[in-house]
Formats: C-alpha cells, sequence, structure tokens
C-alpha cells in the first residue's frame, strides 16, 4: 500500500468519523434536544459544541489525521494481533475515563453530554470516535518505539500527537474541561 492510499484512508476515516457526530449535534440542535449554542466568553462559559473545542475541532481534524497516517502506516507493514486487541482494550479503558468524566457534575455540558448523567446521540459518536482515536494514538506511540518506522510517517506521527497536544493544551488553558 502506497503512502497516498494510507493517507486518503486515514483522512476519509477521520473525516467520516468525525462528521457523524457533526451532523448528529446539527440534528439535535435543530429539534431541540440539545441547547442552542451560546457566545464563548474569554472564561470560557457557555454551552460548547465541538467546533468551540480546540481538541474536537483541529486537534482531531488535524492532530488526529496526522497520528491515522502514521497508524495506518505501521498497521500495514507491522499487523500484530495480540498487539491490535491489547490496544483496543486500551482504547476502551480511555474512553471509558473520559466517559465517567463528562458525565461528572464538574464536567462543562456541551454537545456531547448536555447534562450531568446525559449523552446526545453526537456524544454517543463521539464516544464510538474516542474508542478508534485512542485506539489507533496508543498504536501509534507504540509503534514510534516499537518499529523501524519510515522518517515520514516517524515524523508524520510525532507532528499529529504535538497537534493535538497543542490543542488540549489550550483547551485546558481556556477552562474548557470543567465548570
Amino acid at each position: 500500500m502506497t503512502l497516498y492510499s494510507i493517507v486518503f484512508i486515514a483522512i476519509l476515516a477521520n473525516v467520516l468519523l468525525w462528521g457523524s457526530m457533526w451532523l448528529a449535534e446539527r440534528y439535535e440542535a435543530k429539534h431541540g434536544f440539545i441547547p442552542g449554542r451560546k457566545s464563548i466568553d474569554e472564561e470560557g462559559n457557555g454551552f460548547l459544541y465541538l467546533h468551540d473545542w480546540s481538541t474536537a475541532s483541529w486537534g482531531d481534524y488535524i492532530g488526529f489525521t496526522l497520528i491515522d497516517i502514521g497508524a495506518v502506516a505501521t498497521l500495514t507493514m507491522f499487523w500484530d494481533t495480540p498487539m491490535l486487541a491489547t490496544v483496543a482494550v486500551g482504547g476502551i479503558i480511555i474512553a471509558s475515563a473520559f466517559y465517567f468524566y463528562s458525565i461528572c457534575d464538574s464536567h462543562r455540558p456541551d454537545s456531547s453530554f448536555p447534562s450531568v448523567g446525559k449523552v446526545s446521540l453526537s456524544g454517543k459518536f463521539h464516544l464510538l470516535y474516542y474508542v478508534v482515536q485512542a485506539s489507533l494514538g496508543l498504536w501509534a506511540i507504540g509503534a514510534l518505539f516499537a518499529f523501524d518506522l519510515s522518517l515520514e510517517v516517524f515524523l508524520i506521527t510525532l507532528l499529529g500527537g504535538t497537534v493535538y497536544l497543542i490543542a488540549f493544551l489550550n483547551d485546558f488553558r481556556l477552562r474548557r474541561f470543567s465548570r
């Protein structure tokens, strides 16, 4: 499989998964299942939609797409079923931690988790996306250290992780994660 094919597959899969979250969010907003988007002030107050999060917008689109390119490239070169099972379980554990944090009292309501204990349709897609991306992210981290990667794949994967980390830190700085 060529690197161009891998790039296309990674971008397509990421856009389809993220697009399903976005479409579900639009549907729920239009039909009143979630509150309307309020403007976000400097303290990060307001009801958050996907595009209000650095991690859910450019972190996912740019960072995770680059990470996915590295993960898909290494999966095509180094298929390892026991390792895949391990990272899948790791992805489920990470997504479960995200779920339990997101339904607690201190989490800021957003389009995925609009109130304490409630998960929207967009949130259900987001949890699926989270499992997939956490699993691929774990695979990519392992691949950075375990495999003899080409320089291009190594740098693409590392850049993706860096972009996502910057997005995460930006959301943290803007106090997006808690009330």
